[in-house]
């Protein structure tokens, strides 16, 4: 790969990040311990695990979710995709995360948003909160990474459309696009998403980010966490899907997809594969997409999990592994529909 700032793991370690989505029949107020037991109908089988609950950030119910993200490291900013809805929105949010040595500076807690299609909106410069706080994502040169959080209002965010943001003017760091490995100076951003959830159908939307946004997984385990869910999961075969936002993926050095094994992550929900190498995609969903075909560190992948729930299980184990073992990632938000 030649001259690389990224550390590597050892080749047999194993990166893993289980989740469990519990089911706790309620909205807003959510029987945690019950759901963190996992014993009710439908609960896995030999699943004893000790599991942080966590609820979700927010709920809204006969909704649907829309996310998109693109890549900031080295950059000035980014476009940002938002489809498939199917009218105006009712609540969005904008996700970032950022590396420094040492305590975030406050300027990165800022950052400007503005819609190009299908109409421009004025840009609004957005002040996040930090959802989330770990250990920097196997870089040299920074100490830890923060992930904020950021209302963006639906005169910005409307719906379906192109948006583009902007890191702040003056903020340190590259905004050149050279490639990271070639340095990376502190602050480094590693990328944005654009959540936006509107009213329409019958499916309930729940987003998740604090008690987990921030973890960076690293070998042999991960975070281990239970998701609240704001219902039972149904009988029938109502689909359901998860979008999963991550800091730090890629699939090679250089901007070039090199390394399989950097690009090997695996997703499982309830042992069934939903991403990765095993799959019906065989694609990864933690290989820095938000900025192919260089390889940007960011992902934001929507992700079907219907072939995977358990009807009225407590909760939907979720499994993050590389069994190459040479790259590490941080969690940043999931948002779950059905």
């Amino acid at each position: 790969m030649g001259k690389s700032v990224r550390r590597h793991r050892a080749a047999g370690a194993t990166l893993a990040m289980s989740l469990a989505l519990a089911a706790a029949g309620g909205v807003p107020a959510f029987a945690v311990d019950g759901a963190a037991e996992g014993r009710g109908p439908g609960a896995l089988p030999g699943d004893g695990r000790d599991a942080t609950a966590v609820r979700p950030f927010r709920v809204r119910e006969a909704a649907a979710v829309a996310s998109g993200g693109t890549a900031l490291r080295n950059l000035r900013g980014g476009g940002i995709r938002i489809a498939g809805l199917a009218g105006r929105a009712a609540e969005a949010w904008l996700y970032w995360a950022v590396i420094t040595d040492g305590l975030p500076p406050d300027e990165v807690a800022t950052i400007m948003l503005r819609r190009e299609q299908p109409t421009r909106s004025v840009q609004r410069t957005l002040t996040g909160t930090e959802v989330g706080q770990g250990v920097t994502s196997c870089w040299w040169g920074g100490t830890l990474i923060t992930v904020y959080r950021a209302r963006v209002p639906t005169t910005v965010a409307i719906g379906n459309g192109s948006h583009l943001v902007t890191l702040p003017a003056g903020v340190p760091g590259a905004t050149d696009g050279s490639d990271p490995r070639a340095g990376s100076p502190m602050p480094a951003y590693e990328g944005a998403s654009l959540v936006v959830i509107q009213d329409a159908g019958a499916d309930t939307v729940a987003l998740y980010d604090a008690d987990f946004a921030g973890r960076t997984f690293t070998g042999n385990g991960g975070p281990a966490v239970d998701l609240a869910l704001p219902g039972a999961i149904a009988g029938s075969d109502h689909r359901m899907r998860m979008h999963l936002i991550g800091a730090d993926g890629q699939d090679g050095g250089g901007g070039l997809a090199i390394r399989a094994d950097m690009s090997g992550e695996t997703t499982s929900v309830n042992g069934i594969p939903v991403g990765g190498p095993g799959s019906a995609r065989n694609d990864s969903d933690w290989n820095g997409s938000a900025g192919q075909p260089q390889t940007k560190l960011w992902d934001d992948r929507a992700v079907d999990i219907t072939r995977a729930r358990v009807p009225g299980s407590r909760r939907m184990a979720m499994t993050v592994g590389q069994p190459g073992g040479t790259d590490c990632m941080t969690a940043v938000a999931v948002a779950v529909q059905g």
